[in-house]
């Protein structure tokens, strides 16, 4: 006996043509819905393409009286069959066991049947594939039928995940918030460590904060020389025009560790902070041009009147236990302040915290003073950050609420956040 594979190797043509199968054929007594007459076969059939498993049904009126000596010919008409689409029916039926056909069932084409490896197979040539027994139907390849959702099963989906989402979107929305709480903190403390690596290099003294007055030689300390940052004690200003502010081009507070490169600018600004021209490399589009740190690394060259931070650096400690405001019309309020440094403040004192003494930019919808909903996040001396809640905007309302000081036009008094607020939490 010949195998297979030797048979197809001495018929090359069947393996140039394509035969693609098309559906199963089961006998049956039982009337099915939508049947279709062939007279020439005396049998009703069923439409195989509107079947998920593409099975096609035949109710025989008459089945003749065959021996079953006959094998091909009694399994046709007892037995299953499985139907191929052929290309070429004649080429298909080539060297074939014929047992019924060819023959025109309908107005799709002719087919035909095989006895090959002991089945009953069925090839079919179709000469219109759209149509079965006069009914449009489109042939496609074999597979699961797939049904397309109706607009009442489209609008549940929408509702059940708008519902969902309105569920998820508040922790979702907490989840950011925490992210960038966390990076938030994680800028703090880069440059709060930068900040204590110039004061080692700097006799142990952390750069000097925004003066009260565009002059320099009237914001000097009787005590020791150096200015009374009065601004400082609650000031985001780290680059301020003209230069004559700082021996450092104009760089104030964490703005002279970013010039003198200990730390990174990008550092130096929140991600939760969406006031424009508190970001990194972006300015207002005002007469007066204030802005985050430029890519550039130069002010002077972008043309900045000023660069601010979202994060607020506490330029001096008090350097008597009696408060008195650092008002430089009062060279004994003024002595009473000094700038901070690693030797005389302890590691646990709040130096660096997110904005709370800017007002509130018209027109933007949210609190500059607050990036993070429910706190701040504060820095200390030491390099540790810690997250302070305050839900009830305490800070916000005591520092809008504050009485300016004779001599101190431009800023409410911050030290009392610092100390009683930050330092003590």
């Amino acid at each position: 006996m010949k195998s297979c594979a030797e048979g197809l190797r001495q018929r090359p043509e069947v393996l140039r043509m394509k035969i693609e199968f098309d559906h199963i054929g089961i006998p049956t007594d039982t009337p099915q819905p939508d049947e279709f007459w062939v007279a020439q076969s005396k049998v009703w059939v069923t439409n195989p393409r509107t079947h998920p498993l593409r099975i096609e049904y035949l109710r025989f009126i008459e089945k003749p009286a065959i021996d079953p000596a006959q094998v091909a010919l009694w399994k046709l008409w007892n037995m299953p069959h499985i139907a191929y689409r052929v290309e070429d029916l004649d080429q298909a039926l080539a060297g074939q066991e014929v047992v019924y056909g060819p023959f025109e069932p309908a107005d799709f084409g002719p087919v035909a049947f095989i006895h090959k490896d002991g089945a009953i197979l069925e090839y079919m040539q179709y000469t219109n594939p759209n149509i079965w027994f006069g009914q449009p139907t489109p042939w496609r390849p074999a597979g699961p039928t797939r049904r397309a959702f109706t607009l009442v099963e489209l609008l549940v989906v929408v509702a059940v995940v708008t519902v969902l989402l309105a569920l998820l979107a508040p922790a979702l929305d907490k989840a950011v918030e925490q992210a960038e709480r966390t990076l938030c903190a994680s800028n703090q403390r880069h440059t709060t460590v930068a900040m204590n690596q110039y004061a080692i290099d700097m006799k142990q003294k952390f750069p000097d904060g925004q003066p009260a007055y565009r002059s320099k030689a009237s914001s000097m300390n009787a005590v020791d020389g150096r200015r009374v940052p009065t601004a400082g004690m609650g000031s985001a200003v780290i680059w301020a025009q003209p230069p004559e502010y700082d021996d450092y081009g104009g760089y104030l507070g964490h703005g002279i560790v970013g010039y003198l490169r200990y730390a990174d600018p990008r550092s130096f600004y929140c991600p939760s902070m969406t006031i424009p021209w508190m970001r990194y490399n972006t300015t207002t589009d005002t007469a007066t041009k204030v802005g985050g740190w430029p890519a550039s690394n130069d002010p002077r060259a972008e043309s900045y009147d000023y660069v601010v931070s979202p994060y607020q650096y506490r330029a001096v400690f008090q350097a008597s236990t009696t408060w008195r405001a650092p008002n430089l019309s009062d060279p004994a309020g003024a002595a009473r302040w000094r700038p901070a440094t690693l030797r005389a403040d302890a590691g646990h004192e709040p130096i660096l915290a997110d904005i709370f003494s800017e007002p509130t930019p018209a027109g933007t919808g949210r609190n500059v003073n607050q990036h993070h909903r429910d706190g701040y996040n504060v820095a200390r001396i030491g390099g540790g950050v810690g997250f302070i809640p305050d839900p009830e905007r305490k800070v916000y309302n005591w520092n809008n609420g504050q009485t300016y000081y004779a001599g101190e036009p431009e800023f409410a008094l911050q030290q009392q956040v610092w100390e009683e607020f930050f330092a003590r939490r």
